[in-house]
């Protein structure tokens, strides 16, 4: 049977701080650090990294053990007591991936738009391409103006 550790208790646990000086990070990261509230520094660094990576995912490094190249797969968990305060890390996700997405979505909506289009201002014996495989992501929630 292992024997399992257990950590103490969030503020009884040292501080650990930024491995350097927020004005030398770069600049995505900069600014959100240089955002945080005092004594946040580093939770905000790191809730940071998960959205940032997902938005390179071309690009690999070279494991250090085995020199086989890997993808940037980080996964930051945060835990801590109800009603704590941890939905800052949503907050950062938003300010990082929601630009990105929104544009993609807009995208992908121009292209169902154009096939639509095509499709409508076709002659009744020509061929059409399939319909081309869109992902949205963002979908806006309903407003009680476009349900009734």
């Amino acid at each position: 049977m292992k024997s399992q550790t257990i950590l103490p208790p969030l503020d009884e646990q040292p501080a650990i701080g930024l491995p350097v000086r927020p004005g030398e990070l770069p600049c995505p990261l900069r600014e959100i650090v240089k955002n945080a509230p005092e004594g946040m520094l580093l939770q905000y660094f790191m809730a940071s990294l998960s959205p940032l990576c997902a938005l390179l995912p071309r690009v690999r490094l070279r494991y250090y053990y085995d020199g086989r190249p890997s993808a940037l797969l980080l996964q930051v968990i945060v835990v801590g007591p109800q009603s704590s305060g941890k939905s800052f890390v949503s907050i950062i996700e938003d300010l990082i991936m929601g630009p990105t997405l929104k544009e993609h979505d807009k995208n992908e909506r121009q292209t169902e738009q154009a096939y639509r289009e095509r499709r409508r201002c076709r002659k009744a014996n020509e061929r059409l391409e399939p319909e081309p495989l869109t992902i949205i992501r963002l979908i806006p929630p309903p407003s009680a103006r476009r349900c009734s």
